[in-house]
This record gives C-alpha cells, structure tokens and sequence, in this order.
C-alpha cells in the first residue's frame, strides 16, 4: 500500500489482528500492555509522523544539519552516530544527502 506521496506504508494492525489472550493479558501486565500497544502502534509510525526516505525529507534534514553546523565540517564524515532513540531517520536522510557515508543508530 502507498500514500498520497506515494511511500510504502504498511496496513495498521489491528486489535482484531492481535491474539485475544495477548489483549485480555496486557490489562493485568503492564510490561505486556506496552509490548502490545507499540506494536500495534508501530505499523502507522512512519506514515503518522509523515517519515520518509524521498528528496523531501532528504533535503529536510539536510538543511536541518546546515542550519546547526554550517561549513564547519569537511564532508562526508566517515561515520555519523544518531542519539536519541529515535528510527534513524534524521541519520538514513543525511547519509542519502551525503553527509555521511556510514552511520550507527
């Protein structure tokens, strides 16, 4: 499945496609209830907060990067490292606009 940008999402998962014995365990197992809700929320993640990998967000993070370091840095750097526990995007985006040529999440 696409979206309007044409991006592959993936179908939402629903409650429906969740085994009943994980659903009616998660009200009484808070470790599970999280488990169960982050997957079930992980299906829509990219296509909610608009993430993706096309010249849009390449040139967004892009300028991002320059409005933070400007010309203060010879690129590409050999290897970048994202820290915030994020899904890489600001990382995978950077390396297609040629900031890095490898990089760690």
């Amino acid at each position: 499945m696409t979206n309007d940008m044409g991006d592959v999402v993936s179908d939402a998962v629903s409650d429906a496609d969740m085994p009943v014995d994980a659903l009616d365990a998660a009200w009484s197992d808070p470790k599970l209830a999280n488990v169960v809700y982050h997957d079930w929320e992980a299906a829509t993640y990219d296509d909610k907060w608009s993430i993706s990998y096309d010249n849009r967000c390449i040139e967004y993070a892009r300028d991002i990067f320059g409005r933070l370091v400007g010309d203060q840095m010879h690129l590409p750097v050999e290897t970048a490292l994202e820290i915030g526990g994020g899904t890489g995007f600001f990382l995978l985006n950077l390396m297609q606009s040629g900031v890095a040529t490898s990089g760690t999440v």
